[in-house]
């Protein structure tokens, strides 16, 4: 089962994408917490290069998930940052409050 990790802040995400070595996958929604946690068991993932369509859940141990006010933004910061990890494509998220979730091993 995968164990979600909540944080209170971007960077905190950021610091634990960077010791992941690219080995992650993240999104953003525009939903309350509770949604967020719910959807995390069935988002579907795609890897680079359009390999492979699995769920995120099946591939990954953690999710970990930070409140952002504006979920578009969020995102960009982590790419800027971290870079698109095992994504084939920048996220497509709203300018809206919701959540950042990261699938990880770690």
């Amino acid at each position: 089962m995968m164990k979600c990790v909540r944080h209170g802040k971007l960077d905190e995400l950021c610091e634990i994408l960077k010791s992941c070595d690219g080995q992650f996958w993240f999104t953003g929604l525009c939903q309350s917490m509770h949604r967020c946690k719910m959807a995390a068991r069935s988002i579907k993932i795609t890897g680079p290069q359009g390999k492979k369509t699995q769920v995120a859940a099946e591939a990954f141990s953690h999710v970990h998930m930070v409140h952002a006010a504006n979920v578009q933004e969020a995102t960009r910061t982590l790419v800027q940052q971290v870079g698109c990890g095992l994504r084939s494509k920048l996220p497509s998220c709203r300018a809206r409050r919701g959540w950042v979730l990261a699938f990880t091993g770690c």
